[in-house]
């Protein structure tokens, strides 16, 4: 199976989860980014960091207050624009609900979306 199939694979997985299966949904996503990693080396062009520096764009905010917001370092943050790696689960779901709140988009959508970026 081609790498593009494993990840679309253990994408429909990941969603057919519960929120409260955090530690499920982690897994997935980690086999996601593995396989990811394996497609793209120029880790900074992967979807999810791209998707994520035009958020922070869009929403006039730094990576120390989208740190702050989401209880993470500015470090953290920048691994996540820079493809090195995603929020965890309580990071994720609170990214979020703020890029949810600061544009004004259903939590549904966003949430849907950057699931579609890994």
């Amino acid at each position: 199976m081609k790498i593009e199939e494993q990840i679309k694979v253990l994408q429909q997985r990941r969603s057919r989860l519960d929120l409260d299966d955090a530690d499920q949904i982690r897994e997935i996503t980690d086999q996601i980014q593995h396989l990811f990693d394996e497609m793209n080396p120029d880790k900074r062009n992967n979807p999810f960091a791209v998707w994520l520096r035009s958020q922070l764009t869009d929403m006039d905010i730094t990576t120390q207050v989208l740190g702050d917001w989401c209880g993470v370092g500015r470090v953290t943050v920048s691994h996540w624009i820079n493809g090195h790696s995603i929020p965890q689960t309580k990071a994720w779901n609170e990214l979020a609900r703020i890029v949810s709140e600061r544009t004004q988009k259903p939590l549904s959508e966003v949430l849907v979306k950057m699931s579609q970026t890994i």
